[in-house]
């Protein structure tokens, strides 16, 4: 058996992504802090979290109930609890994962950061997670060896979000769909402009709009819903057509390819990381340039003008390219780095065998 600990941020809905490991093959414990938006308990995972507060905890406390990992994995490098522990397991022959989705931006904060990475980070981790290109360019730009780095960090919990059927779009609404916290950084202001701009160009379609924030002014055609469960979203994907993200600043987004996998047409802002690796521009989806109100309301007129056999195209394609980002793509990337370690030697090779 492999022992595998995590140290998972705030528990997301794609955290449960780790349930595809195999428990004939995986010793698995997850600790994480809980999230701020109020999910549905995960304590029916197959390996559910083990909630813990970082401001209070210490690293004698993990390391005393879980004294000798042979793989473990932490989200990025900014909890300091977390690596004091990564380096005290690292010097006992555990192997470090750490898992990052920043997406490369070259701002000055990278650039500095870069920096500080190679002076005090880029020792501690054997191998990195992440959700797809652009952090891959991230951490190459930091200087890690691009063998080092594993895709697989984010994706779709197939439980969840999936196709319900695959009819034709006259099945389905023709609305616009929106999911995140309504703020700033998510572009809520971009894609209430936006819709004006397409409402004034003559466009009928309506915009549903998801999640936590202050309520929105009441404008022509749009419907707002507070929080949803996972479940609840899904099906909100299945009947309706296209899904907008129109964020400033976006890692990478997962709720992309959750409703790219759901058969949903998205349109995407560039400073959105899963952009790269979800959405190809007039073949599944389409891009625009981050706070261009008049673009992004002119691909909205534009989905909106598309028939019916184009939209059928568009979604079929976005499932298969979701496909490639469902739960099982976290499994293979660490059954990966065991195979790189079992060829390159680790402290126990027989726990690999």
């Amino acid at each position: 058996m492999i022992k595998v600990l995590i140290y998972w941020h705030e528990y997301p809905v794609c955290a449960t992504r780790i349930d595809s490991l195999d428990e004939s093959r995986y010793e698995v414990k997850v600790y994480s802090t809980r999230p701020k938006v109020p999910f549905n308990d995960f304590a029916k995972n197959k390996f559910p979290p083990i909630y813990v507060d970082n401001s209070t905890l210490t690293a004698s406390y993990i390391i005393s109930n879980n004294p000798q990992p042979d793989i473990l994995l932490i989200t990025g490098w900014a909890h300091k609890v977390w690596l004091e522990i990564a380096r005290y397991y690292k010097l006992k022959g555990t192997k470090v994962v750490m898992m990052v989705d920043n997406n490369l931006r070259f701002t000055i904060k990278q650039i500095f950061g870069s920096l500080i990475f190679r002076l005090l980070y880029s020792d501690i981790a054997d191998y990195y997670m992440v959700p797809g290109s652009s952090a891959s360019k991230l951490l190459q730009f930091f200087g890690v060896e691009s063998s080092k780095i594993f895709r697989g960090y984010y994706g779709f919990s197939s439980s969840w979000f999936q196709a319900a059927d695959r009819t034709g779009s006259h099945f389905r609404n023709k609305n616009f769909v929106f999911v995140g916290q309504k703020n700033n950084r998510k572009g809520i202001d971009v894609l209430c402009k936006s819709y004006e701009r397409y409402r004034v160009k003559g466009g009928t379609w309506g915009l549903i709009i998801i999640g936590s924030g202050s309520s929105l002014q009441k404008r022509t055609g749009i419907k707002e819903y507070e929080f949803m469960q996972p479940s609840e979203i899904a099906q909100i994907y299945n009947v309706n057509i296209a899904f907008i993200l129109p964020s400033r600043v976006d890692h990478w987004g997962t709720v992309v390819v959750e409703a790219a996998s759901c058969g949903m047409i998205p349109i995407v802002s560039t400073g959105v990381g899963a952009a790269d690796d979800i959405v190809f521009n007039g073949i599944n989806g389409f891009i625009f340039d981050k706070c261009n109100v008049e673009s992004l309301a002119n691909i909205m007129i534009v989905v909106s003008k598309l028939d019916e056999k184009t939209l059928d195209v568009m979604r079929q394609r976005s499932i298969e390219i979701a496909s490639m980002f469902n739960e099982s793509t976290f499994a293979e990337a660490l059954e990966s780095m065991v195979t790189t370690l079992r060829e390159v030697g680790i402290r126990r090779p027989d726990c690999l065998d």
